[in-house]
């Protein structure tokens, strides 16, 4: 299983997404991680490749796995849209139903998209139910076999001034 905040690209697989996740870990542990951060505020490419700046790189992974909704299936990536599902522009779909997506052997557990819901495959669990809008938060016991797999649901309230930003 892998869990990530928003989700990865459709080209890593396991490994790459963990060494990937490994370099952003390490660049924010360092002794330059207060201009580290401020780096990965900088607008990021729209695609992914291998001849990325170290802080375009960087700046890439970070926002793919704390952004990432849509992407095409070259790798570009399309922050902007937000909604659901149907709000991806053309060419575009959310990352997890992209063909060939190389993590689809692995049970993906992630959140950040609230308009996506609760959407539980057998190899994905999006957990986002949407709490910080005064609908649910959701909780799942994870289990390799998918019928062994426990939600929970709580309601969740919100009162005036409490929404973010």
């Amino acid at each position: 299983m892998l869990m990530v905040h928003a989700g990865v690209l459709p080209q890593w697989d396991l490994a790459l997404t963990l060494e990937l996740a490994h370099e952003v870990e390490q660049a924010l542990r360092g002794p330059n991680w207060q201009t580290c951060m401020a780096q990965l505020s900088q607008p990021t490419p729209a695609r992914w490749h291998h001849g990325l700046s170290r802080d375009e790189r960087l700046g890439m992974i970070a926002h793919t796995l704390t952004r990432i909704r849509f992407c095409n299936p070259e790798g570009g990536l399309e922050f902007n849209a937000k909604g659901g599902p149907d709000a991806a522009l053309p060419g575009y779909l959310p990352w997890f139903d992209v063909p060939g997506r190389r993590t689809a052997e692995l049970t993906v557990v992630f959140g950040h998209w609230a308009a996506l819901g609760l959407l539980l495959r057998d190899n994905l669990c999006a957990l986002d139910s949407g709490c910080v809008w005064g609908k649910q938060l959701s909780a799942i016991t994870l289990n390799a076999e998918p019928s062994k797999r426990t939600l929970t649901q709580v309601a969740c309230s919100i009162t005036s001034g409490s929404l973010p930003g």
